[in-house]
């Protein structure tokens, strides 16, 4: 499924590049497949392939050591980045799922707002900032120490692991798992709220179309 949705992520990029295409919805929606992509590929790195026969292996040198505080230092980096991006990722897809039901809810309600708001430059500005903006929600991630812990049990022919980070190292005080629930609440919360709106406007539009339809009959 990974390369046919590769492959549709690259159509939409290339009718982008078309002029009636090239609106700012086009373009969000290809940032949210690229975002969709690039996630669904680390899930696989991280919490599937773990679980596989003969893939497993490849996740002992990251596995902590208990007797030896030193642990691998030299493939840290690697699980810490994987760490950091797979709670980074879904914040920015909360923030451009929130852009995406602003525009929408512009588009159909307030026209010419939207024509004003949205142009190209202000849509490529926007992808930027909710890169930034995402740092918010996660940053207790970031560069927390990572790790791999085998939980397989006696009776296992190979071993099964699973991701740890230590996200308390850099900010104790603050709890990772609340911070970024709060956000994805909100983002949601927000988008339901948005699209309920336009879900509204919508079927009234449709009742006043009939209703006008009625009156040549």
């Amino acid at each position: 499924s990974v390369p046919l949705y590769f492959l549709y992520i690259i159509e939409l990029v290339l009718l982008t590049i078309r002029a009636e295409f090239a609106s700012s919805f086009y373009t969000l929606f290809v940032f949210t497949g690229v975002i969709d992509l690039i996630s669904f590929t680390m899930n696989i790195f991280v919490y599937y392939l773990p679980f596989l026969p003969g893939t497993s292996q490849f996740y002992s040198r990251f596995q902590y050591e208990e007797w030896n505080s030193d642990w691998r230092p030299e493939y840290s980096w690697m699980i810490s980045i994987s760490n950091s991006v797979i709670y980074y990722l879904p914040v920015i897809q909360d923030f451009t799922n929130l852009c995406v039901a602003l525009n929408r809810f512009l588009a159909l309600l307030f026209p010419f707002v939207f024509k004003r708001l949205f142009t190209r430059t202000f849509t490529l500005t926007l992808i930027p900032a909710i890169l930034l903006l995402s740092f918010s929600s996660c940053f207790v991630t970031i560069a927390a120490p990572g790790f791999f812990i085998d939980i397989s049990n006696e009776n296992a022919t190979e071993p099964i692991y699973m991701m740890h980070a230590e996200s308390k190292v850099h900010f104790p005080t603050i709890n990772r798992s609340t911070l970024i629930s709060s956000h994805s609440f909100a983002c949601n919360g927000l988008c339901f709220l948005i699209n309920s709106i336009i879900a509204i406007q919508i079927f009234r539009a449709k009742v006043s179309n009939s209703n006008e339809t009625r009156l040549f009959f």
